[in-house]
C-alpha cells in the first residue's frame, strides 16, 4: 500500500516550525489534506517518493514557489505579487489524475497524475481573488498557471 502509485507525497512545514507528513514513515497511515490545509501553514513542499527529495514547494510566507532547487517569484503583468506584506497568502493543492481505457471497459491502460500547488490571496485594495500555481507533470514537466 505504500503511496499506492503516487509520484510525490506532501509535507507540511507548520508556523511552529513542526512537520505534517501525508503518510509516516512506513508509508501505510495517512493524514488527509483537508485536515491541515486550514492550519497555520509556513511552507508546503511535495517529496518525491523514490528520490525522497523535496523537489517542489509554496512558501505562504514569501508567496515563493520552489521548482528544480529555484524559488520562483510570480508576478501580474509589470506587479511583483511576493514577498508582499499586504498579501496573506493561502495554499492551492490538489491532484487531478487521468485514466486512458481501450476499446474494452476492463482495466486502464494509463493513469498520469498531474500535480497542483501554489497559493491564492485578495488583493486588499480591490479584494480580486489573485493566484498562481504550477502544475507537475508525471515526466517532471512544469505548467504554469
Amino acid at each position: 500500500m505504500k503511496y499506492e502509485g503516487l509520484d510525490y507525497v506532501w509535507i507540511a512545514q507548520m508556523m511552529d516550525g513542526t512537520e505534517v507528513h501525508q503518510f509516516d514513515e512506513n508509508g501505510e497511515n495517512e493524514v488527509l489534506f483537508k485536515d491541515v490545509r486550514d492550519k497555520d501553514i509556513a511552507n508546503f513542499q511535495l517529496m518525491n517518493v523514490k528520490t525522497k527529495k523535496r523537489e517542489f514547494a509554496v512558501n505562504l510566507l514569501t508567496g515563493k514557489i520552489l521548482a528544480f532547487e529555484k524559488w520562483i517569484a510570480l508576478g501580474e503583468g509589470q506587479e511583483m505579487l511576493t514577498d508582499r506584506k499586504d498579501l496573506k497568502y493561502r495554499l492551492i493543492y490538489f491532484r487531478e489524475m487521468t485514466k486512458v481505457f481501450g476499446m474494452s471497459l476492463g482495466a486502464a491502460l494509463s493513469t498520469n497524475i498531474v500535480y497542483f500547488i501554489g497559493w491564492q490571496a485578495n488583493a486588499p485594495a480591490t479584494g480580486q481573488n489573485l493566484k498562481k500555481m504550477i502544475g507537475i507533470t508525471d515526466s517532471n514537466t512544469i505548467l504554469f498557471g
